[in-house]
């Protein structure tokens, strides 16, 4: 069974959701059709479409009396309702049941909006689609849909779900071929009753929606498991290639060093996938697919035996090397070609620390190629093989997820023989002595290549029985993907509680001294990070946010600031993102009557190719403009620091134009630990006497230097001067410029404010504290101090933040402060977890009740 007559485009639904739970007809709501049922309405389905399968269209009104109404009516159940509005909008509301085709005026609780369009060709018109979406805006509805004699299309108001994304019902295909499973499917979803509240306000369409992000959330499982081995992967590449090549770095990167790097080769892989999936430029760009794209790549890896793979040859990495050259400094114009526009920011730069380390390491292409197919592919199962990943259906916020699920592991390099196995779902990395004791006090049993385990305390509990011959890449991946199936909810909750008698242990790999592996630990924990589950962070930035905008004019939400002052990987910044970028558009809208504002078209005459590129672009541009003015973020974690940046530049992206500049706006540091200037001779601890400084003269100073830096970074959110045009890299230069030059007259204060919160940590610096405001050169007699190499240490664990050193244009402008702090309290314990604490020491209190 296929649902050959349904489409499902730019990720209404999740495919998964359509191509396995709805078609099986389980485990969802909605209303349903007998076989009888839907053999009855096919039947006058075909007699509808003979109506309209002829040369010429039908005018509207013979349209909507002979094929939309009695369409809508008979099979859909709705009544379609007059309006004042253009003669080809309509409301409909739920039909009583009989006379359901008749016209009529009465009222009727309003569930969606159609607009009706004979000529089959308009079904993609811009015309058209803005049609729908004003009158779902006027209307406050949620839904409408687009009906042409071949499609019945269903769409979202604007600014709900993925932008432009559609569910199409193709009519004149299921009337052709009788596709009864696609009419029933369509019945399910498109159907009034779908869409008709119940006593406690509930539609069946956000249930089934419900329902599809539940069932595309494995994809973000898949994706997080694949990121997670991905990384490790990598981290041993990058080992390898260090060990092979002493001396090619000073100093060695450190085990962080490669973790870092690690993830910065993951997430710009995993933008590319994104970009690759929803730019049409790229799509469209001949030399960029055939020569350069992971889309065309991954199908050759994918028919390419592993074993075919050199492991001698590094082509594969160099042209990952180039895909990155090209996103970071673009692709000029071409005979027949577009330009491919460069993206801006450090994502891709090779000026980074973790830039510069990728630049100059070559990996395998065995290893590149495994690594691009598990983020590409799901795991192979028997009868299917591997699958694509659809990362159209991936939400940003779920790469977040991967994020946050990462912070739950910490580096690190055997020192001797260990054993990684899988209890449970359960990865553990143990010395065989250890091992020995957990199969033998839990009774597991233990299974995998016996080779594993082979010469080590473990090798007797190795069954005789075992299949050693399973050792090939393909098979230890269907047996791990077995595996994960096995692993339900109720298993892992069970883990929690201790380690069931008579389980599973398998054997996953052997590691000798000097390998590379993560293990569990407390780093999220004792970072403070946590997943905030989608539905919770929109309830929260609706309800912080809504009393702010409601009605304000485009100018007064664009002067708006927004915090989160520990933001993670952003998931509450691209909420805020979201939910203001439909509001600065509905402002623009009520204001310019539907005309872009000018600041969408600078250097440029209104004109209908100006009006074209905003219809397109309007959403996305309205999220971009709120993003570069609107929302700030601080983080400890440098990494989600970099991570909140690519989930707000993806969110962001606008048609061709460049990454946005925003990085003053997105900051590293401890937002709990920081200076002000009006306290700065005050000591941080009671212990400490009271600065001996002269009052007012170095505040002077300071505040001096700061509004010197204010001045730079107020140019970055201001006219571009001339010879710099926006939307173009040469912006983006120049703002990161100004930042620059911003940073440097701050650098003097940083360093003094550093210095105080430090003496908090190191008693001596406060001792000098007299001596330190008087030094000439404060760094030079800083770095002689004997304080000096605690003190760096201190600041690197602390990372203190200075907020009107890295906000001077909130604390220090005509208005002051945020106007709102977003944010999530820990939805988790903040205590360790005794048994993650202790197991450490030993590995059978993790596994006792």
């Amino acid at each position: 069974m296929a649902l050959n007559s349904i489409h499902n485009g730019r990720g209404f639904f999740s495919d998964y959701w359509l191509g396995s739970v709805l078609l099986s007809g389980k485990k969802i709501q909605g209303p349903r059709l007998t076989p009888s049922e839907a053999r009855k309405l096919m039947h006058r389905l075909v007699q509808l479409r003979q109506r309209v399968d002829r040369t010429e269209p039908l005018d509207l009104t013979e349209y909507r009396e002979r094929y939309a109404r009695p369409l809508l009516g008979d099979i859909f159940g709705y009544r379609i309702l007059e309006t004042e509005e253009d003669t080809r909008v309509r409301i409909l509301v739920k039909a009583d049941g009989e006379g359901a085709e008749e016209p009529s005026a009465a009222g009727g609780t309003p569930l969606s909006a159609v607009v009706l369009e004979p000529d089959p060709g308009e079904i993609d018109s811009r015309k058209i689609r803005n049609k729908i979406d004003a009158s779902l805006l006027d209307n406050k509805l949620d839904y409408g849909f687009i009906l042409t004699p071949d499609i019945m299309r269903l769409v979202r108001s604007p600014g709900e779900g993925h932008r432009n994304a559609y569910l199409d019902f193709s009519v004149v295909d299921a009337a052709e071929g009788e596709d009864t499973d696609s009419l029933a499917a369509a019945y399910r979803i498109l159907s009034a009753g779908s869409f008709s509240p119940d006593s406690d306000g509930r539609r069946l369409i956000e249930t089934l929606e419900q329902e599809s992000r539940t069932h595309s959330a494995r994809v973000s499982e898949d994706l997080k498991d694949a990121v997670f081995s991905s990384a490790e992967m990598l981290i041993r590449g990058f080992l390898d290639y260090t060990h092979r090549n002493p001396g090619i770095f000073t100093p060695e990167p450190s085990l962080n060093d490669l973790r870092d790097a690690a993830l910065q080769c993951l997430y710009r892989l995993l933008f590319i996938f994104y970009a690759e999936s929803r730019d049409d430029r790229l799509q469209n760009h001949s030399l960029y697919l055939e020569s350069y794209s992971l889309e065309r790549l991954i199908p050759k890896l994918m028919r390419t035996p592993h074993r075919a793979i050199p492991e001698n040859r590094s082509s594969y990495w160099l042209q990952l090397l180039a895909l990155f050259t090209i996103y970071d400094q673009g692709l000029p114009p071409m005979p027949g070609l577009r330009n491919i526009p460069p993206r801006g920011g450090t994502l891709f730069s090779n000026r980074t620390k973790e830039g510069m380390f990728l630049s100059r390491i070559l990996l395998p292409d065995k290893l590149v190629a495994r690594l691009l197919l598990k983020l590409a592919t799901t795991r192979p199962r028997r009868g299917v093989g591997r699958e694509r990943v659809s990362f159209r259906e991936l939400e940003i916020q779920q790469l977040g997820a991967v994020y946050e699920g990462l912070l739950e592991y910490e580096p690190r390099i055997a020192n001797e023989t260990m054993i990684e196995a899988r209890v449970q779902g359960k990865e553990l990395v143990l010395k065989p002595s250890e091992l020995c004791r957990l199969c033998e006090q839990k009774e597991l049993h233990l299974k995998g290549p016996s080779e594993i385990v082979d010469g080590t305390d473990a090798a007797s509990l190795h069954p005789e029985f075992a299949d050693e011959d399973e050792t090939a890449e393909e098979t230890e991946d269907e047996e791990d993907a077995g595996d994960n199936e096995e692993s339900t909810g109720e298993e892992a909750e069970a883990e929690d509680k201790g380690v069931k008698k008579g389980a599973a242990a398998r054997l996953v790999r052997r590691l000798e001294p000097g390998d590379f592996y993560f293990v569990l630990g407390s780093s999220r924990k004792s970072s403070g990070s946590y997943y905030t589950r989608e539905e919770i962070v929109n309830y929260l930035v609706k309800n912080a946010l809504q009393d702010l905008v409601e009605d304000k004019a485009a100018a007064e939400i664009e002067s708006l600031k927004i915090i989160d002052p520990a933001c993670g990987s952003g998931h509450f910044l691209v909420g805020a993102a979201r939910y203001l970028g439909v509001k600065l558009f509905e402002a623009y809208r009520r204001e310019l009557k539907g005309e872009p504002p000018p600041e969408f078209y600078p250097d440029r005459e209104l004109n209908g190719e100006v009006r074209n590129q905003w219809e397109k672009e309007k959403g996305a541009w309205c999220k971009r403009r709120i993003v570069e003015k609107c929302l700030y973020g601080v983080d400890l974690n440098p990494t989600a620091v970099q991570l909140a940046q690519v989930a707000l530049w993806i969110e962001s992206l606008a048609g061709d134009r460049p990454l946005s500049f925003f990085a003053h706006h997105i900051r590293c540091g401890n937002s709990l630990l920081g200076t002000w200037l009006e306290r700065f001779h005050d000591p941080l601890h009671n212990a400490l006497e009271k600065g001996k400084g002269q009052r007012g003269l170095f505040e002077r100073d300071i505040d001096l230097d700061i509004a010197r830096a204010l001045d730079e970074r107020v140019l970055i959110d201001h006219t571009l001067p001339p010879g710099v045009r926006k939307d173009t890299p040469k912006e983006y230069e120049y703002k990161a410029d100004r930042l620059v030059r911003a940073e440097s007259l701050v650098k003097h204060a940083k360093l003094l404010f550093n210095l105080r919160n430090a003496s908090a940590f190191i008693q001596p610096i406060w001792s000098d504290w007299h001596h330190v405001l008087q030094a000439p050169d404060l760094e030079d007699y800083a770095k002689s101090r004997p304080w000096w190499s605690e003190y760096e240490s201190i600041r690197e664990r602390e990372r203190f933040f200075h907020w009107e050193l890295e906000f001077p244009e909130v604390f220090r402008g005509v208005k002051q402060g945020f106007d709102c702090v977003l944010g999530n309290p820990p939805w988790d314990k903040i205590k360790p977890d005794r048994k993650e604490f202790y197991g450490k020491e030993d590995i059978l209190i993790r596994a006792y009740k």
